[in-house]
């Protein structure tokens, strides 16, 4: 739905146009250009009335930058890779990102050799009529220590 000044945000949740909040859209204008939080708030401090009247002007100008998905070091500036992540592609967001070179190993398939058997009692030699023997397996028996009640 489209929105005209001074309502410029359309609210899903409450279905109508509403103002956007003028603080948030002149910090997060100004800390593009500005790098200190205390002068912007000392700029908008000053000048509250005029900030409120321009709030849509300002959203408008921060909802058309796109922010990227990649990470800061991965981000190609100026259609150019830093020299850490050479190749550029489009990540699953349709950016562009920077990506390492992919390391190819080959794998040679050589001969093994023969291993020892894990259970040497199981070999095809100990069948007895086509069938494995049972094992038994003999465990240490200790004795259980009664408590006495007092």
């Amino acid at each position: 739905m489209d929105c005209k000044a001074p309502t410029c945000v359309y609210n899903e949740t409450k279905k109508k146009c509403q103002k956007p909040n003028a603080y948030v859209q002149w910090m997060s204008k100004c800390r593009k250009t500005i790098n200190s939080i205390k002068k912007c708030k000392t700029l908008y401090s000053n000048s509250v009335n005029k900030h409120k009247k321009n709030a849509c002007d300002y959203y408008l100008e921060n909802s058309k930058i796109k922010n990227s998905t990649c990470p800061k070091s991965r981000i190609p500036l100026n259609d150019k890779c830093p020299k850490d992540y050479p190749i550029k592609k489009l990540n699953k967001n349709n950016d562009e990102c920077c990506y390492k070179e992919k390391k190819i190993v080959q794998k040679i398939k050589g001969i093994k050799p023969a291993e020892k058997p894990r259970f040497p009692e199981l070999q095809p030699e100990k069948l007895i009529n086509g069938k494995l023997p049972k094992i038994i397996y003999k465990y240490q028996h200790k004795s259980k220590v009664n408590k006495i009640n007092k």
